[in-house]
């Protein structure tokens, strides 16, 4: 993030915050009421207090225009998920032989994106995560928005569409992640993880364009994700040649 210029630095904290400020006020309560709820009531009472006091058309505009604009900020932050990505300019391959991961060892992480299970999908922010492959091949992010609840996702190199590194803009810092950008039918009336990990047929089954985004707290940990995905990718590329 360092490498882009300063305006657009400033520009994405003022993003971020924005995003993390309307996030956080739509999934809290007061009284029973929804914070964002109420900021959006309090954003129209200067409206109504110059409309009661015969003000002038200027004023009653001006007024009306902030309780838009805060309106238009949870729009446009609900419209979006609440972040935004931005890939990383001078994100290079890594160099050398790549390293893949072993089957089935589990690298934790937040994930952000669609996540579910065969009878419903939610969206999830900077979720506790953790990513492996399965003997088959597949890679799987398992997302745990609440102890004890678990949201899936699954792609291999043959539904793999782009695979990115960059920033996902929520809150104050920009935070370094992985973008993974693949079709899926994971979720409703789609397969079964059972279907999943014994190989069925998927042909006829109704495809997602999905993109999931992976910030690890550990460098190496982001590394070794990034190879065992890319070796994957290149792999299914020299079988087609």
């Amino acid at each position: 993030m360092y490498d882009l210029p300063l305006h657009k630095r400033i520009y994405y904290r003022a993003l971020g915050f924005e995003y993390s400020l309307t996030y956080w006020t739509r999934g809290h309560r007061f009284l029973g009421f929804r914070i964002s709820a109420i900021v959006m009531w309090l954003a129209f009472v200067p409206l109504l207090a110059v409309w009661r006091q015969d003000s002038s058309g200027v004023i009653l505009a001006l007024a009306l225009l902030f309780g838009l604009w805060v309106a238009g900020l949870y729009w446009r932050a609900r419209r979006v998920g609440y972040k935004k990505f931005v890939a990383g300019e001078t994100a290079v391959l890594p160099p050398g032989e790549l390293e893949p991961l072993p089957t089935n060892q589990r690298i934790p992480l937040k994930a952000s994106g669609i996540f579910g299970v065969s009878d419903r999908e939610e969206q999830v922010l900077m979720c506790p995560a953790e990513y492996w492959r399965v003997p088959m091949g597949d890679h799987t992010v398992m997302a745990q928005p609440e102890p004890g609840r678990f949201l899936y996702q699954f792609f291999n190199a043959a539904k793999l569409q782009n695979f990115q590194q960059g920033w996902l803009i929520h809150g104050p810092t920009p935070q370094s992640v992985l973008a993974v950008t693949f079709f899926s039918n994971w979720g409703k009336e789609t397969i079964s993880l059972r279907e999943l990990y014994q190989g069925s047929d998927e042909s006829g089954r109704e495809k997602k364009r999905r993109t999931i985004y992976l910030c690890f707290d550990d460098k190496e940990d982001e590394r070794a994700v990034w190879h065992t995905i890319l070796s994957d990718a290149r792999e299914k590329r020299r079988t087609r040649n």
